[in-house]
């Protein structure tokens, strides 16, 4: 042991130890993390945005940015370095708070779970200290904007990392690097900012440059209004650096491991290994979307779902360009972040499924439609039809989009002389090509597409009308598109059916509205009236989720024009809340991380996004016990979910999935999902082999 070591070790001791008292057995543990600490974050930064004027907002800015990249990129990047153990794990009789271990983080734990070499996996590790690393970088930063903070912000910072010693997990070297290292960062952090905003911001937006030329300290010079497409140009600049920024964002999350597999997707990943003309409940899009995927960055959880991130992405720049002509830049940014704070459209930018496929080609043959009619235009029209037979083809919701414009000819008139040029007509045309490949398909397999559409509306059932179903979809929807932005849509529909649908066609403005509004209700209409019928997938109506997103944009950047301040508060209050929303969805560990209880089981959202890589580990070692025995060991799956899981994250599955698969299935008389089309799945006659059986424990989860 080095002279350093050893004094760092018996400096913790004195002070882990030797100063223990009845008082720091409560306060330590209560600055070490508590459950105040996000809601008095919360109501600062709310503070500061409202009150806090162009110092304020700055400084919140430079908050978000530089403490959200200053943990993982250089932290973290530290602590893997070093891999320096926490000292309850390397030093006998380390003394931790009752109250502490009552509450332990996640980050802070112990897993028992032996490696290779014997030593037991930590979950962090604890040389420098992250607490300390983020109250030195936000006592320096906030120190920068506001000097008097020093005298509240230095004592709270050596406070937190002493509770860390304290609570008997970091070393005193841990929390002094912690605390330089933070602050270190954070100067240097605000000088690359400075300096990038001195040279890029200049040029890039030289109209906010102008009335704010120094990030260190932000006042705003005499404002000489630019003109208004100087000043939207800029937001969809910025438009375009976000969107840039969340599908990098989305590609590194998907990348990192966090979430795996869902059973649709790995249950989709192996139609991509068995391309057909269409399949047992979809068409083929959804494989094709998957295979092309699989090509560029092979069979990984970001092959299988890299163009779902992509095509928002695209959808991104769409969406910025739209409403920056029928609206304004600052809207159509707004916008940007009002999708990223909608739980249905954060999740369907990650997760590659049917949804975020038909969503795509259902937004482009919307706007490529209202290209067609407001230009008069035959190439934009077939424009419609190419978008429309690929909605058909990811899924069956394209007659939808027909009766959508059915509903907006009949109540727009002047619309309707496009059906009498030839450019609606060759898009149906086109729409109905692209179905022969499913017509092909069911024709040959006694079209059981239809049987097993009937039976997942269930129409074979007597209909018992019910509000039961009504209420259980009106609250997921709610909830899926952000309940602040729901009420907001609902709001503008009533406003709109009220009020401005009998000028739809004196005033500008409302026929494209009316538009959007079609293509959105036809949808969300129909499944909401077969509430009454059978329960309905939330899902289901996704289609509508854009064209009602747009519509309500719409109309609610016509009351602000007209003076109204209810869009900024709803706009504010559907961020504030759906924006820590979204990012805890995306990592549900972090509420044990920042309230010290982990998420509940029963309704972790990620919860079916976890665990399959281990249930594959556990497979294989008892496969690996059987083969002991000398006999060949296949697989029975339950469930076409759990031949798609084991599938994928089994890898001596990997190299079969496309032919005689290690993972069988009984096979029933009539199909019931696409492997009952693959041979090499089905379970023949083995006698003489071992079979692991696998099934899914329907006990509730804690």
């Amino acid at each position: 042991m080095n002279a350093c070591q050893s004094i760092d070790e018996s400096l913790f001791r004195f002070l882990n130890a030797k100063v223990a008292n009845p008082v720091f057995d409560v306060l330590m543990p209560f600055l070490s993390g508590n459950k105040l600490f996000i809601p008095a974050v919360v109501l600062v930064v709310l503070l500061l945005l409202w009150r806090g004027g162009t110092k304020g907002r700055v400084y919140v800015l430079m908050v978000a940015i530089l403490l959200s990249l200053g943990d993982p990129l250089v932290c973290n990047q530290i602590k893997h370095h070093f891999q320096r153990p926490r000292p309850f794990v390397s030093l006998p009789d380390v003394r931790q708070p009752e109250a502490y271990k009552r509450n332990i983080p996640k980050s802070d734990k112990m897993v028992d779970a032996p490696q290779p070499a014997g030593v037991l996996r930590r979950t962090s590790y604890s040389f420098p200290s992250a607490h300390a690393f983020n109250w030195g970088a936000l006592a320096m930063l906030t120190f920068i904007y506001y000097r008097r903070s020093w005298r509240f912000m230095v004592p709270l910072a050596l406070a937190v990392a002493y509770s860390r010693i304290y609570n008997g997990v970091h070393y005193p070297s841990d929390v002094a690097t912690g605390l330089l290292l933070g602050a270190a960062y954070t100067f240097s952090g605000v000088v690359a900012l400075c300096a990038f905003w001195n040279s890029f911001g200049k040029k890039i937006f030289p109209y906010w440059h102008s009335r704010l030329p120094n990030l260190a300290q932000p006042q705003l010079e005499p404002d000489e209004l630019p003109a208004q497409s100087v000043r939207d140009a800029q937001w969809v600049r910025l438009g375009y650096i976000v969107v840039a920024g969340l599908f990098i964002a989305r590609l590194l999350y998907i990348a990192s491991g966090t979430i795996q597999l869902s059973e649709d997707e790995a249950y989709q990943w192996l139609w991509s290994k068995h391309l057909a003309l269409s399949y047992y409940s979809k068409p083929f899009g959804i494989a094709v979307a998957q295979w092309i995927g699989t090509q560029i960055w092979g069979d990984t959880e970001l092959g299988v779902r890299f163009l779902s991130p992509l095509f928002a992405g695209i959808l991104g720049v769409v969406f910025l360009r739209f409403l920056a002509g029928y609206a304004d830049g600052r809207t159509a940014f707004f916008f940007i972040l009002a999708c990223a704070a909608t739980p249905l459209l954060a999740g369907g930018s990650v997760l590659m499924m049917i949804d975020p496929l038909s969503v795509f080609f259902w937004t482009l043959a919307m706007l490529a439609a209202w290209r067609a009619i407001t230009q008069d235009s035959t190439r934009w029209w077939v424009v419609t039809g190419v978008c429309m037979g690929c909605v058909f083809l990811c899924k069956y919701i394209s007659p939808f989009q027909w009766a959508s414009f059915a509903l907006f000819f009949l109540l727009y008139p002047p619309a309707r002389s496009q059906l009498r040029r030839p450019g609606p007509w060759l898009a149906l045309g086109i729409n109905l090509l692209a179905t022969l490949p499913v017509i092909l398909w069911n024709n040959q397999n006694g079209w059981i597409t239809l049987t097993h559409l009937k039976e997942r509306g269930s129409l074979e059932k007597a209909w018992h009308p019910t509000l039961k179903y009504f209420f259980e979809f009106a609250g997921g929807q709610l909830g899926l598109l952000n309940i602040v932005f729901a009420i907001a849509i609902f709001w503008a529909v009533v406003g709109f059916i009220r009020h401005d649908l009998k000028r739809r066609e004196t005033e500008s403005g409302v026929p494209l509205q009316l538009f959007l509004l079609s293509q959105g209700m036809v949808v969300m209409g129909f499944y909401t009236i077969y509430t009454f019928h059978s329960r309905v997938q939330l899902n289901w109506a996704a289609s509508s989720v854009i064209p009602l997103f747009l519509f309500a944009t719409l109309w609610w950047h016509r009351r602000w024009q007209a003076g109204s301040r209810a869009p900024v508060w709803i706009l504010c209050l559907g961020l504030s809340l759906g924006l820590p929303l979204i990012v805890f969805a995306h990592n549900t560990d972090l509420v044990e991380k920042v309230f010290g209880k982990p998420f509940p089981g029963r309704i972790d959202p990620l919860h079916r996004l976890r665990g399959y890589d281990e249930m594959a580990r556990l497979v294989s070692e008892q496969r690996t016990k059987l083969q002991g025995e000398g006999k060949p060991v296949f697989i029975i799956a339950d469930h076409y979910s759990r031949t798609g899981e084991l599938s994928f994250y089994l890898p001596e599955a990997r190299p079969f999935v496309a032919g005689d698969s290690l993972i069988k299935m009984y096979r029933e008389p009539q199909p019931k999902n696409a492997v009952w089309f693959w041979p090499g799945y089905t379970l023949t006659n083995r006698v003489g082999e071992n079979a692991i059986y696998i099934s899914e424990n329907d006990e509730p989860k804690p």
